[in-house]
């Protein structure tokens, strides 16, 4: 006998049984049917060399989801008949003060030369998808409207640049495959705070409010390390259940010691 008594026996039994019926049940909360892959825009990865601020990031997502291709023009991307009284209504502000707010962050995209504005068009300075250097970030469109319908006022601006964010890390094709990285392992909070110059707190505040508001699909594990830390897993609703497959993937190959929520 190793000297295990059995109260310790049955307490410990009862704490895999429950640790195991948590992760069950986190595992399934999502609706894990398959579904199309929606609608969605992208930005360059290299609009992160341009160090902008934070808010002209998030402006540029919005002006990425508005743009329209124009067949005649080389299929530029331009958002016609738009003014920052138009950005502010996109963002449901009725308080014209803040359209000195969008004038600077448009007159900084211009600066960046990632924008040209001619009277009332705005067109994206972004070379086509299949020249770009240095990869694409996927923006879906299903996300970005949640945002824009569950958020309020000019915070808009930094919850869509730490979306950009999320994106970045994630590698998915333009097409899209089996084989593509659709997690976001939740490890690289610093490294989005960097690229949407943003502090690392609010970026992980971001993080939980897309998580409270169920803008994303998510989970919370444990590493298996000897810190035994926890980190969110991160995915598009519509990718839920790859997000679950690539969780017990990694619980199977033993890098996750369990999921808690």
């Amino acid at each position: 006998m190793d000297g295990t008594k059995p109260f310790e026996i049955r307490r410990n039994h009862d704490k895999g049984e429950q640790r195991l019926q948590v992760m069950y049940k986190s595992l399934i909360k999502h609706d894990l049917e398959e579904k199309k892959p929606g609608a969605w825009g992208w930005l360059p990865k290299s609009v992160f060399d341009m160090e902008l601020s934070s808010r002209a990031y998030g402006l540029l997502v919005i002006l990425a989801m508005q743009a329209g291709p124009v067949p005649a023009v080389d299929n530029e991307r331009v958002i016609e008949r738009v003014s920052e009284t138009t950005i502010l209504r996109w963002l449901g502000i009725k308080n014209s003060n803040q359209r000195a707010l969008v004038h600077d962050l448009l007159r900084e995209l211009v600066e960046a030369e990632v924008i040209t504005i001619d009277g009332d068009c705005i067109k994206l300075d972004f070379p086509p998808i299949q020249s770009v250097e240095g990869g694409f970030s996927k923006i879906y469109a299903s996300t970005y409207q949640a945002i824009l319908d569950q958020s309020h006022g000019i915070a808009t601006f930094n919850r869509l640049a730490v979306y950009l964010g999320i994106r970045s890390m994630i590698f998915e094709g333009e097409k899209g495959g089996p084989n593509d990285n659709v997690v976001y392992k939740g490890r690289g909070n610093s490294w989005i705070a960097e690229r949407v110059n943003l502090p690392v707190a609010t970026v992980r505040n971001t993080i939980q409010w897309l998580i409270e508001h169920k803008i994303m699909a998510w989970n919370l594990v444990v590493n298996r390390n000897k810190y035994h830390n926890k980190h969110y897993y991160l995915a598009e609703q519509i990718q839920a259940e790859r997000l679950v497959s690539w969780i017990c993937t990694e619980l199977k190959g033993g890098f996750l010691l369990r999921v808690v929520a």
